[in-house]
């Protein structure tokens, strides 16, 4: 909470503060405060349409309210601004398996994979996706990789 007092007594001073808009956004959203953070959020990326973790952040409150389509759209514009942006590939991907769309999801995790290759938790959303469209015999290589890359993770199925 003591973040979003900070970023209060910045915005006081500057409405506009972009980085004290930003903070105090991610703080709601830590807090749960998602349609708020959503509402700040807009601002931020209306003042800067370049600010992918806007977009992403934005993304993620909309993923956690259920809203699937407008939390890809977040993650598309993040993407468009950084074609790296790994969890922003991740995260589009996770949606859209949400929404059963598995080969769309597949090349989400395949684009984060071609940028980071050791990452676990997308070895195994890429499996879980495959099995999705029963396809076993690569489902079950994804969950190898994941579980090589981290042999303790009780997650990987």
């Amino acid at each position: 909470m003591e973040t979003v007092h900070a970023a209060d007594r910045a915005l006081a001073l500057d409405p506009s503060h972009l980085d004290a808009l930003f903070t105090r956004a991610k703080a709601l959203f830590h807090l749960g405060q998602l349609e708020e953070a959503i509402q700040l959020l807009l601002t931020v990326v209306r003042l800067d349409r370049g600010h992918a973790e806007g977009w992403y952040v934005m993304g993620n409150c909309h993923y956690h309210l259920g809203h699937y389509e407008p939390a890809i759209e977040c993650y598309r514009h993040a993407i468009e601004i950084n074609p790296t942006f790994v969890k922003a590939w991740y995260n589009k991907g996770i949606n859209y398996a949400d929404l059963n769309r598995f080969e769309d999801a597949i090349r989400c995790y395949d684009r984060c994979l071609s940028s980071n290759p050791s990452y676990a938790a997308v070895w195994n959303s890429k499996g879980i996706a495959l099995t999705n469209l029963d396809s076993w015999e690569e489902a079950v290589t994804c969950f190898e990789r994941s579980l090589a890359i981290n042999p303790r993770d009780a997650s990987v199925i």
